[in-house]
């Protein structure tokens, strides 16, 4: 299974947990629709219904749910190919931070939360799930990172990010197989 996500705006090397809940949330409302299309939409119905005895997709953390499409209960793991798009030159790293330290702080808001020590906020009043990518940023097995020059004005430490997810399978189950 394949398809992008976009992010717009700032991009820390050294995101604080608001930080990453901040690019998670940005990002979240694309995974939404993710899940209400097919593949998604059909295993989120099958494993939410309680007379099959199966788990459900949501975990939770604290008070607050969350809605990973890549879990090792799935079999899953991702590979991620991410369009860097930033002011200064090829080759200028210096506004914004350094570019591993920037991933990383990606990656984790592309991940749920770990612990009750991550958390932001308040939970949803509904307590609905906030979808993420990843339920741990150990699922990432592969990256390829290119950086573009942007050649409009952001403000400093702000990116523009297309990221190109493939979902691939270290198993295949009956849960998985339409992935």
């Amino acid at each position: 299974m394949e398809f992008c996500l976009f992010y717009q705006g700032e991009l820390p090397s050294n995101g604080t947990k608001h930080d990453k809940q901040r690019i998670r949330s940005e990002i979240a409302p694309q995974l939404k629709v993710l899940w209400n299309q097919e593949p998604l939409q059909g295993l989120w119905e099958k494993r939410n219904k309680k007379e099959q005895g199966l788990s459900t997709l949501i975990r939770t953390i604290g008070a607050h749910n969350f809605l990973p499409i890549v879990t090792d209960e799935l079999h899953l793991y991702a590979e991620i190919s991410i369009d860097m798009i930033r002011p200064g030159r090829p080759g200028s790293l210096i506004q914004g931070g350094d570019i591993d330290n920037r991933l990383k702080t990606l990656f984790d808001a592309l991940r749920m939360p770990n612990t009750t020590n991550e958390l932001v906020g308040d939970p949803a009043p509904n307590g609905s799930p906030l979808p993420c990518l990843l339920e741990d940023d150990r699922f990432i097995t592969r990256v390829d990172v290119t950086t573009h020059q942007l050649l409009l004005t952001l403000a400093p430490g702000h990116v523009m990010l297309l990221m190109k997810v493939i979902l691939k399978k270290n198993a295949v189950t009956w849960e998985n197989i339409g992935l």
